[in-house]
This record gives structure tokens, C-alpha cells and sequence, in this order.
């Protein structure tokens, strides 16, 4: 040890970490320690950690001065840090490197000895629990909740393990006193046999577990000889708490190490116990605190801030204050001029400040409303948020810290990213929101400012777990579940979006959707093949929409080729794709992945010795992935090593440091391996230059500038952690100071949180529901603190309106865009914002020459079906993509709209061939082969159903068929239109039939639904093309009636007039040529819901109203209905006309439906005219 480095304890309070930065760092100055000797620094976060180092390693003349380097600092963990003392004290022979007692070895051991346990006496409570435990999942999940029990029973209640060891079977309700104790009840003895069989099983001569270890090394350390290896300093920096076993160690090395503990003190009083005043002297008591007071008193005198959550840190103090003594050292701080209790008070020039004043100064609430704090004026130094999700906080958080830096770019130090951190209760919630909010979009890459969709903010997600971010860990997740995993369309094609398992199998990115395309189409859904769905209960031989059912229609359609338009099945099956040779090359590489997949399921399901499961693991990365990047070498490698050590720490946890001798199953195995690879390491980068995102634990303490917490929603925070019941830490009676809850942690957490910001604090948590509005309120603490700030200061109401914001639902709420109160940096809302609608379309003549003389019916039909689509399409060249279709990962359950379509259509097909049940088998068996009928019991209403509608058809094409079929007339009518130009409209039309009476009839099947359960007609838009055939035949000189044959009936009408048929195609052709020239804003189904809303029993009152409404619902969707039909959902529509009122604003609706679709309703159904006029 250097001659200047003293040993001794050393405890620097204050209520900034830079105070503590500033005296640690001119002490190291000031004595330094030997050249080849490491400085040894206790942190509780890698955060704490880097911060430190910062500041250490900044330059000796910059405005905070450093050291200039940081070289020879090695920072650790206490538990970590405490093991190796044990080693260099009591010796690497008597300790060894790695405990067999530590929680990861311990675990494995209790694994072994439980099946033999249970039997015995004392042990009813594990075997009730353990009874039904058949794949061993219980029994791990026990054996590791029983291994952090008493990894946390060493570290807190070291003297209870070894009264037990010693045949005690007692609960020390104080460590220094043993007859201080109560007897263990009859249920928890268990707890003292197992602990004494543990130690039993290791055969050691000393007690090896942390407890003894502890003790032996108290007693090594009270002489005077200084073991060799000891660190010349320690330096414990920046923990909010430590247990009283680890203040022990630091106090026994302190006779021979200096120990240097810094303590982020809130206040500057001593507040540790203020019933009472202080014997140590160390802090003084404040002096408007009476000398003693009652526990009902308290709150009167101190501030509520630290008595509701600063339970931990007030232990903590009283914890220090049974070693600490001030005057050993007070001398020699005082001579480097430095001091060791550094409480200097800040200008209270904010809201913000005034609060971290009144903590520093244990202020309690004023007893009188004049008595509250005047608001210091256009302050923004606090400020809290709600929202109606979390998507919503984190867009409205963006908008905010854009803001702040916008506002303080000027500044003489202007805020930076760096200066950012943002909390969360838990990353996993809000990580993925985070990247999709604060990353650039691709599209603005490389774009003005100006043009970006919003301005980029950098960030860096902190403590985000490795599972949860890389791809390849996550399919090697799903690998190891595989004997759990149904194996779906979504699995699956996930498992194929990780490069390395893409170039295992030789596919490339491209191939993906070509492959997704055909196996979505040949019916893959869920199993690999019928073997692997018997796992799952499903009867045998049931392969439809298996992986092993697709891939053979895939292979059948490529074996088969270029089929007729009719494929024929083979054995059952039909076939799929029939592509050609260069497409089918990529189904080699989906049958060796099934196959790989299907031979792994059977390998994973049976149990083997740890050693089998090593090989076998690293067989399965060599089978699934190739790695071939830097990155996924590196991640590959953290995988190999998280395995090896796995096997090493089953070593260690043997008695003789061979292999446990027991069979693992796969849970076990899985969780074991990949819970390592989310283990916290030194290496990990904090303090990286951008906005700091992370949970509360990683950045505990570290000041920012500005500090946002999100996520602070009721029963979240603070995080709730319902003990085991055989938890002993918890039971009634048993706490001591220092015990660690989850609960005072969060706590202390949120009170360090606010008190280390510098400048603002952003509060957020989702206030509102986003389906209902309703409030929902925030977390208990937040509610405290707005209750504290109400009651403390001049607010005028309980709300505090001031500085609390309510965020719309929705991003582009105009509310942000306009006023004084705009506050959203989206540009693309904006521009949407500040767009303003034509009140018409300017529209894009085109001579009528240019568009020929001829027009097939068909062009005229497809016009009807969407007149803005065809506008856009044919005119402007755009093509609207349809949505992608996603299938279910489950096999159909009933059979769907389309199918019933289809088959519907083949049953009619049928009856003119005069084969129904043959149709019917034909039908059902083509589905089947197809994958889309559903399977076993599910089959049998589906086939009665279909059958029905056979007999139905059937019996309703009795007309139809006694009729002779005519050949397709050519049918042509030139309509001259009022600008002069002619079109003239043709079509062969089929399926004119005439009666023995000599009248011609067009029969027309139709598979849709067109009729009600009533009989009366339905989605008559369907019926608007069979119209237009009707008059074109008229017109070309076949006056036809019209006779619909669908599933629930026959819908008949008369045929048209000459004269009346003449004016409607007249109406019908000028509207086609309208619409050449803009979009109009008209569609059938949208006309035909106003025509035909009113009704014999409402005939005699006005309807408008009403009408109105069903056009609404027809165009927008109904809240109870079925959206998908909705014309709003087909673009362009959507985007010219947002809504009904938009669509009707122009009178072109109103103007069509009069004179287009008007006349077929009531010529179909003569009897709404009458309603219609009636109601008028």
C-alpha cells in the first residue's frame, strides 16, 4: 500500500452527485494510489459506472475538471466484488472461484435433491405442490425460486442460515442476538432441513455457502496482519442502498483498505429516525423539529415527499450511522478543501427547484392556503402529460423534447441529446415505440429538413434485453420450443426473415414472398404434417393444411404442369402453383427446412443428460444457422459461450464437479441457456452521446438536464412483486432495516428521478381509454406528488391545468396546428392540416373521338362497379393496390364467404348438366383437396348445409330448365349523346331461354345472397349489371324479362318498355362520358341503400332522414355490420370523399341515384315508387 493511502472508512454525503464527483475526485488527486495498483469502484448500475468514468477521465482544466484519464479503474459489482475478497482473505484453497451456493448452481442442485426430498418429513408442502408435475416444469420453476430465496436468505439473513446449520430451527428477529428469536411454525421447518441438507450434499469440512464465508472473513480481517492482495482503495459510488452484510465487509476492510462510500443524501438534516433526535451527532436535527415526536406528528414537521418514498434511503442512513465516524476524517477532507457533508442550496428560481429546496430542507406542507409558494411565471421546469395509449406518450414525448431543443438551441449551453433521459417502468413495453417514433423514415433519408416527415431524434434503448432485439436469438427462442409450437404460417415465414437461417437453407429475400405466395395458396396454416397435430389431440391422418399438405400440391402442380382450366386431383389432392421449373427450385430448400424441423421436433422431446443437450444444442445452430456477418459471428459466439458456461455451472453445482447425474427435459434446458444471454454485463455502452432511453434501474441517480418518465400508469408503478408464500424476508413481524422491496425501491427510484434533474421533468402515463375516453387515473405516486404540489403551492385547481396537458387521440388533432398552443413538429400532419379540399373537381376534358365509337358492355359494367376507380385507372393511369390478405394460422372452422361462393357457383354449373349429386361430392372433395373445407365434425353442418342449398337449387331451376336455351344474341345500340358524339355499346349475351308461350326470359344464376330470410331482395347492386343487359337486349330488339336464380329463391321482373329503356340507356351512357372527364361522386350500393330505405310500414312519414342514414351506413360501414363492403374502404374513394357528407356535398349522388339507379328499383320492385312518393 502507497505510505499516503490510509486505511480507514471514509462516508461523503450530499444531495448531488456532482458535490460527490467533485470531493472524490480531488481526494484521488490528492492521494493517489501506487502505479501498478487499480483503483476498485463499487457501482450498482453500468450507468453509474460510465458516468464516473466521464468525469474522471475529463481533461484537469476543463470547466468541471478531471483527471485527465481513467486508466487503471476497475469497476464492479458488490456481489461479484465481495466473492473475490473472500478469496484473497481467507484464500483461493478455502474459497472457491465460484460459489456452489450462488443462485445459478444452487438451482440445479435443489433440481437433483427434490424428487428424493418430498418423501420425507416436513417436505407435505413441496409434494402437494409438486404432484401433477409431469414434464418437470413445476419442479424447475420451484428449484429456482427456492435457489433466489436463499441466495437473498445469505445476503440478508446470514444469521438465521447458520443457526440452522447449527440444528436451530429459529428466526432471529436481530442478528446480534440469538436469543432474540421465535420458533420456526411446523409448515416452515422444511426451509431449515432442506438448508441443512444442502450443505450436507456438498461434503465440504467448512460451510462454503456466503453466510459462513462472511463470518470467517469478519474474523480474518479484525487482526492486524493485512492479508496480501487487498486493493489499496475502494470506492463505493453512487448506491442508493446496501445491505447491512455488505456495510459489514466494507467496515472489517476498512482496517486495512481505505473505503471511500459516497451517499446521495436528499437532505441535509438527519432524517434517518425523526421520532427521535440523532446520538451519532453526524447530521444536525432541524431546529424547528421538536426532540421527540409522536408518530402522528411526523407529517407536520417533515416533508411528505421523503416520508411516503423515501423509506429505503432513511434505513440506508441509519444503517451508516452504526459504523460511520466523522471525525477520523473530517481533518483530512477539510485539508484537500473539500468538505465531507456537501449540502449547498441552488437558486429556487422553478417549480422544479423549489421542490428538490423543500426536500433538501425536510420542509413540510404550510398549514394555511396563503402560506403556499407563489408559481414562478411562465415556468416550464415540471410538467405532466396523459395520453390515450402508449404509442400516443411516445409521439407526444418526441413533439416535447423537440420543443426543449428548439427552445434552448441558443443558450450559452445549449440542451443537447445527451443531456435527455427518458424512464420507464419496462423497456419491453415502450422500445419498439420508441424506434418507430424517433427513427427517421426511410423516405426522408437523404431529404431536406423541410421535407422529412418529422426531425430525427437519436436515441439509444439502454438496457433493452438481447432476446427482444435480435432476430436470430428470437428464432432460436422458437427452435426451443418447438415441441410446444403449432408450427403456423406466421412461425414459420417469421423463422425465414432471419438472414442467417435464409442462407442455412439457400434462400434468398426475394424468394420469401414468391414462397409465402404459393404455400398461403396451397393451404399451409398450423403442423408440420398429421404425425406432428396428433401431439395436439387432433385425430390421426388429418393432414389438410399442414405444411406436408401444401408442400405436396406445390410438388403435385409442378409434377402435373400446365393443367386445363379444370385441374384433376390426385389421390385426395388437388394441385397447387404449376410453375415452372426455375419457380419450383425453391421448394428443395421449404422441404429440407420441413423436414429439419419435423426430425428436431422428435430429437427435442426427449430428456437427456446436461453433456447430451450441449452437443445436441450446438448441432441445432449448426443445422439452422449460418452466420456470416461480423455481427451475427459475434452473436453466434455469445451463444456458444452462454452454452458453455451453462455446462460449467451444472458443474459446479456437483458435489464432485462431474456431470449431475439426472435426465433434463427440454424446459429446463431452454430456459437455462437463453436466460444467460440477457445477463447485465460491465461491457455494456451507456452514456452514448444520444437520448438516454432505459428503465429507472440503469440511470438511477445520474443527473440530466431533463428527465422524462413515461408509463407512470396505476398498478404499474411502482412495480408490484407478490412474494412466495414461503418467503420468510416477508413475513409479518421479520423485516429489518435494509430488506429490499420491490415496492420502497420504486419508490426511491421516482424520488431519485426528480431530484436528479436539472432543469425539467416530464410526468407521463396514459390518462385516458382509447375506446371510451374514459379517465383512467395515474400511479399512486404521481397522484401524491400532484396532491403535494396542490397543497404546496398557489394552483388554482386540483388539476393543475397549468402544467398538465391532455393529448388528443390522434396525432393529426387540429388542435395541434393551430393557435398559440401549437405544439406538434409532424410536418406531414401539418400539410394535412393545411390543406384545404377543392369544393369541386377540376376535370380533365377529353374529346369524345378519343375514347372510339365502340364500347364493350363489359368496360361499361366495370365503370358502374366504381366510377372514381375507373376515372383514376383509366384516365390517370393510377392503379390502386389491393390489400394484402392475411390467412389465419388455423385451419378453417366453418367454410368462408368465398368458398361458399365458388361452391354455390359449381352446384349451378351442375343443374344444367343434370348431375347434382355428383356435383355435390365434386364440390366438397375439390375444397378438401384444396384445404379449404373445414375438417372432421366441422365438416358435417358445412356439408348438410351445402347439400340443402343443392336441394334448394334444384328445386328452384325446375322453371328454368323445362325452358329452351336460345343461342347468345349479339345485342348492339349506338346511344347519340346531346354533344353530338355517338357510342355504340355491344355484348354477346348468354343465357336467354324461351318459355312454350314464345316469351324470351334472360336466366341468370347468381351464387350471392340477393334475397333475405323474407323473401325480399337485398344488395341490389348486384342486380345493376343483369339491368344493363336487360336494356341493351331491349334496345336491340329482344324485349327480355329478367328471372335471377340464387340459392334462397327466384327474383322476376317484367321487361322494359322501348321508350322507357331508350331514356334510361341515354342516362346511363351520358354518365360513362361524364365520367371520361373527372371522378364521379356516385356508387350503385350507395344509391340503392337511399332508394330503398323506405318501407310499407313508414310509407307515410317524411324518410329523408332516414334514407340519409342507410346511404351513411352503406358508404362509411355501420358499427354492427360488416365494414369490408364499405365503398369508403376501396381507394380512391376515401381520399376524395372522407366521409358521406363529402361524397353527397356535390349533388352528383343525389343526380345519379334519381336518374340512374332510381329506375331499376322501381322497376324491380314497383311498389317502393309508391312508398317513396308517399313519404315525401
Amino acid at each position: 500500500m502507497s505510505s499516503a493511502i490510509a486505511p480507514g472508512f471514509m462516508v461523503l454525503h450530499s444531495h448531488r452527485l456532482e458535490n460527490l464527483r467533485d470531493v472524490v475526485l480531488a481526494w484521488v488527486r490528492a492521494y493517489p494510489i501506487g502505479p501498478m495498483a487499480q483503483e476498485r469502484v463499487l457501482v450498482q448500475s453500468n450507468g453509474m459506472a460510465q458516468w464516473l468514468k466521464a468525469a474522471m477521465a475529463a481533461e484537469p482544466d476543463a470547466q468541471v475538471p478531471g483527471l485527465g484519464i481513467c486508466a487503471g479503474v476497475q469497476t464492479d459489482f458488490a456481489a461479484r466484488f465481495f466473492w473475490q475478497m473472500y478469496r484473497v482473505v481467507l484464500g483461493a484453497d478455502a474459497v472457491p472461484k465460484h460459489s456452489p451456493f450462488d443462485k445459478s448452481s444452487l438451482r440445479w442442485r435443489l433440481l437433483r435433491l427434490l424428487p428424493e426430498l418430498v418423501e420425507r418429513e416436513y417436505f407435505e408442502p413441496l409434494k402437494r405442490y409438486l404432484h401433477d408435475d409431469s414434464d418437470g416444469q413445476k419442479r424447475w420453476q420451484l428449484a429456482c425460486q427456492l435457489a433466489d430465496l436463499y441466495d437473498q436468505y445469505q445476503v440478508y439473513r446470514g444469521d438465521w442460515l447458520m443457526d440452522w446449520r447449527a440444528g436451530h430451527d429459529q428466526l432471529r428477529l436481530r442478528a446480534e442476538t440469538a436469543h432474540d428469536a421465535r420458533e420456526l411454525a411446523e409448515h416452515q421447518r422444511w426451509q431449515a432441513e432442506l438448508w441443512r441438507l444442502l450443505n450436507d450434499d456438498m461434503h465440504m469440512a467448512d460451510d462454503s455457502h456466503r453466510a459462513a464465508v462472511h463470518e470467517r472473513f469478519i474474523q480474518e480481517l479484525a487482526g492486524d496482519a493485512r492479508p496480501v492482495g487487498l486493493p489499496e482503495r475502494i470506492i463505493v459510488w453512487g448506491f442508493s442502498t446496501l445491505p447491512t452484510h455488505y456495510l459489514d465487509a466494507l467496515a472489517a476492510l476498512a482496517r486495512h483498505c481505505q473505503v471511500v462510500l459516497t451517499v446521495l443524501n436528499p437532505c441535509q438534516y438527519y432524517w434517518a429516525d425523526l421520532l427521535k433526535a440523532s446520538t451519532r451527532g453526524r447530521h444536525a436535527r432541524k431546529a424547528s423539529l421538536p426532540l421527540e415526536l409522536a408518530t402522528h406528528e411526523v407529517a407536520q414537521h417533515a416533508n411528505p415527499l421523503l416520508l411516503a418514498w423515501g423509506q429505503q434511503g432513511r434505513d440506508y442512513i441509519g444503517l451508516l450511522e452504526r459504523i460511520d465516524q466523522p471525525e477520523h476524517y473530517r481533518p483530512q477532507v477539510a485539508a484537500i478543501g473539500q468538505r465531507i457533508d456537501i449540502f449547498d442550496e441552488t437558486p429556487a428560481d422553478s417549480l422544479l427547484t423549489q421542490i428538490q429546496q423543500q426536500v433538501l430542507n425536510l420542509t413540510p406542507l404550510p398549514e394555511a392556503a396563503e402560506q403556499r409558494v407563489a408559481l414562478v411565471p411562465n415556468d416550464a421546469s415540471l410538467r405532466f402529460q396523459t395520453a390515450h395509449s402508449r404509442l400516443r406518450e411516445v409521439e407526444a414525448l418526441k413533439d416535447y423534447l423537440l420543443d426543449l431543443l428548439d427552445t434552448h438551441r441558443h443558450d450559452d449551453e445549449p440542451l443537447r441529446p445527451q443531456d435527455i433521459a427518458v424512464m420507464v417502468p419496462d423497456i419491453r413495453d415502450y422500445a419498439a415505440l420508441i424506434e418507430a417514433t424517433f427513427s427517421v423514415p426511410a423516405s426522408s433519408i437523404g431529404a431536406s429538413s423541410a421535407q422529412r416527415q418529422s426531425p430525427n431524434l437519436p436515441y439509444t434503448l439502454l438496457d433493452r434485453p438481447s432476446s427482444s432485439t435480435e432476430p436470430m436469438l428470437t428464432a432460436l427462442a422458437w427452435l426451443m420450443r418447438l415441441p410446444e409450437s403449432r408450427c403456423t404460417a406466421t412461425e414459420i415465414w417469421d423463422l425465414l426473415d432471419v438472414p442467417a437461417v435464409r442462407r442455412r437453407f439457400d434462400l434468398k429475400a426475394n424468394d420469401i414472398a414468391e414462397l409465402r405466395d404459393d404455400f398461403d395458396r396451397a393451404g399451409a396454416r398450423w403442423g408440420l404434417d398429421s404425425r406432428h397435430r396428433e401431439t395436439w389431440g387432433v385425430p390421426a391422418n388429418l393432414a389438410q393444411n399442414t405444411w406436408q399438405f401444401a408442400l405436396d400440391r406445390l410438388l403435385l402442380g409442378f409434377a402435373s404442369g400446365e393443367q386445363a382450366d379444370t385441374p384433376q386431383a390426385f389421390d385426395s389432392l388437388m394441385p397447387s402453383g404449376r410453375r415452372g421449373a426455375t419457380e419450383a427450385q425453391r421448394l428443395g430448400p421449404m422441404a429440407r427446412l420441413l423436414t429439419q424441423l419435423s426430425s428436431w421436433f422428435e430429437a427435442l422431446l426427449v430428456a437427456r443428460q446436461g453433456s447430451d443437450w450441449v452437443v445436441l444444442c450446438q448441432q441445432l445452430l449448426v443445422d439452422f444457422f449460418d452466420c456470416q456477418d461480423d455481427s451475427e459471428k459475434l452473436l453466434m459466439q455469445r451463444v456458444q459461450n452462454a452454452l458453455e458456461a451453462w455446462q460449467q455451472e451444472m458443474h459446479i453445482s456437483s458435489t464432485d464437479g462431474t456431470e449431475l447425474a439426472m435426465a433434463l427435459p427440454l424446459v429446463v434446458v431452454r430456459e437455462a441457456w437463453l436466460a444467460r444471454l440477457d445477463d447485465v454485463s460491465m461491457s455494456q455502452r451507456f452514456l452514448t452521446g444520444n437520448v438516454h432511453v432505459a428503465t429507472l434501474m440503469p440511470m438511477r441517480a445520474i443527473p440530466f438536464r431533463v428527465v422524462c418518465l413515461l408509463g407512470l400508469n396505476d398498478n404499474e408503478f411502482p412495480r408490484r412483486q407478490t412474494p412466495n408464500d414461503f418467503d420468510l424476508l416477508h413475513a409479518p413481524a421479520l423485516a429489518r432495516p435494509g430488506d429490499r422491496s420491490r415496492s420502497a425501491d420504486d419508490r426511491y427510484l421516482f424520488l431519485e428521478a426528480i431530484l436528479s434533474a436539472r432543469s425539467h421533468v416530464l410526468i407521463s402515463w396514459v390518462g385516458r381509454s382509447a375506446r371510451s375516453n374514459a379517465e383512467k387515473p395515474p400511479s399512486l405516486l404521481v397522484a401524491q406528488l400532484r396532491d403535494y404540489l396542490y397543497r404546496g403551492w398557489q394552483f388554482s385547481d386540483p388539476s393543475l391545468s397549468t402544467i398538465t396537458t391532455e393529448h388528443a387521440l390522434a396525432p393529426f388533432s387540429p388542435r395541434y396546428f393551430q393557435g398559440h398552443q401549437a405544439a406538434s413538429f409532424a410536418a406531414m400532419w401539418r400539410a394535412a392540416n393545411d390543406y384545404v379540399a377543392p369544393s369541386q373537381q377540376q376535370p380533365i376534358a377529353i374529346a369524345s373521338d378519343e375514347l372510339g365509337a365502340r364500347l364493350p358492355l363489359s368496360e361499361l359494367m366495370y365503370f358502374y362497379r366504381s366510377p372514381a376507380r375507373y376515372f383514376y385507372r383509366q384516365r390517370l393511369g393510377v392503379v390502386f393496390a389491393e390489400a394484402d390478405v392475411i390467412s389465419p394460422d388455423h385451419e378453417p372452422f366453418e367454410v368462408d364467404h368465398l368458398v361458399r361462393h365458388q361452391s354455390i357457383e359449381a352446384l349451378l354449373r351442375s343443374v344444367q348438366q343434370d348431375q347434382p349429386e355428383q356435383a355435390l361430392a365434386t364440390a366438397v372433395a375439390e375444397r378438401v383437396g384444396r384445404g379449404e373445407w373445414p375438417l372432421a365434425g366441422f365438416a358435417e353442418p358445412a356439408q348438410a348445409q351445402l347439400k340443402a342449398t343443392a336441394e334448394a337449387i334444384e328445386l328452384l331451376s325446375e322453371d328454368w330448365l323445362s325452358q329452351r336455351a336460345l343461342a347468345p344474341i349479339a345485342a348492339a345500340y349506338t346511344q347519340h349523346l346531346a354533344d353530338g358524339s355517338e357510342f355504340e355499346v355491344y355484348a354477346d349475351i348468354h343465357g336467354v331461354r324461351e318459355t312454350s308461350a314464345g316469351q324470351q326470359i334472360l336466366w341468370v344464376p347468381h351464387a350471392s345472397k340477393l334475397l333475405n330470410d323474407n323473401g325480399g331482395v337485398k344488395r341490389r347492386e348486384k342486380l345493376w349489371p343483369l339491368w344493363l343487359q336487360q336494356l341493351l337486349l331491349t334496345l336491340s330488339g329482344h324485349p327480355v324479362a329478367v328471372s335471377v336464380l340464387c340459392p334462397l329463391g327466384v327474383i322476376d321482373w317484367a321487361p322494359v318498355e322501348l321508350a322507357d329503356a331508350q331514356i334510361y340507356w341515354r342516362d346511363i351512357v351520358q354518365a360513362w362520358r361524364d365520367g371520361q372527364d373527372h371522378a364521379l361522386a356516385f356508387d350503385v350500393a350507395v344509391a340503392a341503400a337511399y332508394l330503398t330505405r323506405p318501407t310499407a310500414k313508414n310509407k307515410d312519414t317524411d324518410q329523408t332522414l332516414a334514407c340519409e342514414k342507410a346511404a351513411r351506413e352503406a358508404y362509411e360501414g355501420s358499427e354492427f355490420g360488416d365494414n369490408n363492403f364499405a365503398p369508403i374502404t376501396k381507394p380512391p374513394m376515401a381520399m376524395l370523399w372522407p366521409d358521406y357528407a363529402a361524397l353527397s356535398a356535390s349533388n352528383e349522388l343525389a343526380h345519379y341515384r334519381d336518374s340512374l339507379v332510381s329506375a331499376m328499383i322501381y322497376h324491380i320492385e314497383p311498389e317502393r315508387r309508391e312508398w317513396a312518393e308517399s313519404s315525401r
